[in-house]
């Protein structure tokens, strides 16, 4: 598994420094909308390394109240990239969902079945499930439902939106304490996840610690990979409860929700 994420993890990386800006070219920017602001980790593209791609969607039902089932795939590179998700309805410039309950993913390790197929990695309980959870085939429950504005691109809001020292500080403050070795590391990437409704932040940061003596990931060296959620406060402050470090991605999933209640997430924030 950490053969796979190490690859994926280098494609990012090359990809990040090119300093190209991606835009979904796509005609379902309703569908990618509630993609990118649900899906854990995603990037919002599909990179073969050298360029990257728009990922793939694909419809597969709707039901008379205007909902859309669809599957999302970025490829095989991206653990979080493929997931079966339920948009609630789409309105002028706008898409409604059911945040935390639209989506089952598909988490890529070692050995996954890995295809274009959705009926390959996901099967028909699953998806009644999600029908289930997602109201199929009943009125709108408004009360339920998160909006958020139609985008092309994730790109824009990936971009840290506290200063990039503090947030630096945070991160090598609880790589440290989880015994990643050395005060830096070779790279580090954030992928920002999403924002709730009264501004607390989740990234998705992973990357490598420098052994003692900086070597990197010589093979001598005592480097070790690292993976956290993050969630930030209103106000930048990050405690230590803000922090899941992810051990094993198919557990990370029902985890990563537990962490979002636990700090509130989409509650009204109060400073203490």
């Amino acid at each position: 598994m950490k053969k796979l994420i190490s690859l994926m993890m280098v494609y990012v990386l090359l990809f990040s420094l090119s300093g190209c800006a991606f835009r979904y070219r796509g005609d379902r920017t309703d569908l990618y909308t509630v993609a990118v602001n649900n899906i854990f980790g995603v990037l919002g593209y599909e990179s073969n390394g050298e360029a990257v791609f728009d990922p793939y969607i694909e419809v597969i039902d709707t039901d008379d109240y205007g909902r859309v089932l669809f599957f999302y795939d970025e490829g095989y590179r991206n653990t979080y990239g493929k997931a079966i998700v339920i948009m609630q309805k789409y309105e002028v410039d706008f898409v409604y969902y059911y945040q935390d309950v639209c989506q089952i993913p598909y988490i890529v390790t070692e050995g996954s079945i890995v295809t274009t197929s959705y009926s390959d990695m996901f099967s028909q309980e699953q998806i009644e499930s999600l029908k289930e959870a997602n109201d199929w085939n009943k009125p709108l429950d408004a009360d339920k439902c998160t909006r958020t504005a139609v985008v092309d691109s994730k790109n824009d809001e990936g971009t840290l939106r506290l200063d990039e020292d503090d947030f630096e500080r945070v991160i090598k403050s609880y790589v440290t304490e989880h015994g990643y070795k050395g005060d830096d590391t070779i790279y580090r990437h954030s992928v920002y996840c999403n924002t709730d409704k009264y501004g607390r932040e989740i990234f998705y940061v992973y990357g490598v610690g420098r052994d003692v003596k900086g070597e990197g990931l010589s093979p001598t060296s005592e480097s070790k990979w690292y993976y956290f959620a993050i969630i930030f406060n209103p106000d930048k402050s990050c405690p230590k409860e803000n922090i899941y470090e992810i051990i094993d991605p198919t557990e990370s999933y029902e985890a990563i929700k537990q962490l979002k209640e636990d700090c509130g997430w989409n509650k009204p924030w109060i400073s203490n």
